[in-house]
């Protein structure tokens, strides 16, 4: 199965969208918990309701969500064996790269390169190998009504 144009757009978005808002989503999480004064003690309700009025959380979990969305989409048009490594093997990546660049602490810069080529070699295998199973599939239709 050849990947549609439409289809790689909706895998870009909701890798896009899973990918980009997972370190603003933890970004956003973590602003409340500093922004309690550490004396006071606030009860678990509080606390879900102060993050639940916090833009910096809304708005990320609000696009991860439409991602999700995209991606019951997606599910519908593409084959769940490309559907499932492509998205969530590309959303880490983003996440990754978009934690490094929001000043997330990296260890090493190397080994999130070397992390990263890993995981887009590993999808790029996927993707050849679902191309060549149905590749090999038509040999075989073509061969047998020949």
């Amino acid at each position: 199965m050849i990947l549609t144009p439409i289809q790689v757009a909706n895998v870009v978005t909701v890798c896009v969208l899973w990918g980009c808002t997972n370190p603003f989503l933890r970004r956003g999480s973590m602003e409340n918990d500093n922004s309690q004064d550490k004396s006071e003690k606030m009860t678990t309700c509080q606390w879900f309701i102060s993050l639940w009025s916090s833009w910096q959380f809304i708005l990320p979990f609000l696009l991860n969500q439409a991602g999700s969305a995209f991606y019951a989409i997606l599910l519908g048009q593409m084959d769940l064996t490309l559907a499932l490594p492509l998205c969530n093997s590309l959303a880490f990546v983003l996440t990754a790269v978009t934690g490094y660049f929001l000043g997330e602490k990296v260890e090493s810069p190397l080994i999130l390169c070397l992390g990263t080529a890993c995981v887009l070699s590993g999808t790029a295998l996927c993707v050849w190998s679902q191309n060549a199973v149905d590749c090999f599939e038509g040999c075989i239709c073509i061969v047998t009504n020949w």
